[in-house]
Order: structure tokens, then C-alpha cells, then sequence
């Protein structure tokens, strides 16, 4: 899965796919509006009238990997147990790091990746940090939970952040 997150009139919007996902898809259709579905039941995006805040605070904080609510969260999506091993043991030590003007991306607890960010936008539990180059990246959270949008890796909150 993918998201695109783009500038419309001085605001940040996103869409699920790209040119190529979209075509991409019609292989599979099926198949990805059905996983698409199947994430934004277990995490819900905003009312399109929701207001949006530049307020990022709940996200705040170390996020570690969670191998057990990746794991039901990958059941509920119905994901094969070939992907359910690789996801377990590919981001075990896994974690991110944000603030109001910085995020990192940790492995073992040290930081390997990060990116300044220019500001946030949040809108209901979804989050986008607005990167520097144009780029952004968008979270959604519901203050436990932390998840990379349309992705299946579930981040709890580390504990003393």
C-alpha cells in the first residue's frame, strides 16, 4: 500500500496509491480495496469535516515496535502467515522517535534515519509531519497505539517517554 501525500492550495492532503499503484491495482483490485477496507475499519480516518490542528503533542515520544498488536492487527487483516513471520522478524527493535520539529527512525534503540519537520497537521488520530524537500509522512494514533499509515507495523508508546 501506498500514500500520497500532496499540497492543494496551501494545505497538506493525502490519497491512498499513486499513478502507478492505482494502475497497479486494477490486477488485484479486488484483493487491495478489501485489505484498504479491512485497515481503515481497525484504524479509522478522520471526518473529512474534522477540523485540522497543527496540535502533534499525543504523538510525541518514543514508539517501539509491538510484536503483539502487530500480530492481531495482521490477523484482522487478513495477512498470510508468511508475511505475519517476515513482519515479526524483520522489525523487532523497531521504533520512532518524534517531537515537534524532528522524528527519527530507531533500530535497537538508536537512531539510523530522521528527517526535520517543517510543521505537523492533525486531523481526528491522523498526523502528518510535513518534511523538508516537500515531502510528508502521515501516522495514525490513537495515543497507545502509533501506525504508519496504510502500513500493518503497530508501535506502542515506550515506557518513561
Amino acid at each position: 500500500m501506498n500514500l500520497t501525500v500532496y499540497l492543494d492550495n496551501g494545505r497538506w492532503k493525502y490519497s491512498e496509491g499513486d499513478y502507478f499503484y492505482d494502475y497497479a491495482a486494477t490486477v488485484g483490485e479486488e484483493a487491495e480495496t478489501a485489505w484498504q477496507k479491512r485497515w481503515k475499519r481497525e484504524f479509522p480516518m478522520p471526518a473529512p469535516d474534522e477540523p485540522v490542528t497543527a496540535d502533534s503533542s499525543m504523538l510525541h515520544g518514543v514508539w517501539r515496535f509491538d510484536g503483539i498488536a502487530t500480530l492481531r492487527v495482521l490477523t484482522k487483516l487478513r495477512v498470510s502467515k508468511r508475511k505475519v513471520n517476515e513482519v515479526l522478524r524483520d522489525m523487532k527493535g523497531f521504533g520512532y522517535s518524534f517531537s515537534q520539529r524532528k522524528y527519527e527512525m530507531l533500530k535497537g534503540g538508536k537512531a539510523f534515519s530522521g528527517s526535520a519537520i517543517l510543521k505537523w497537521e492533525r486531523q481526528g488520530n491522523l498526523f502528518i509531519a510535513c518534511l523538508e524537500g516537500g515531502f510528508a509522512s502521515g501516522y495514525w494514533s490513537d495515543g497507545e497505539r502509533m501506525v504508519p499509515v496504510m502500513r500493518e507495523t503497530v508501535y506502542s508508546r515506550a515506557k518513561g517517554h
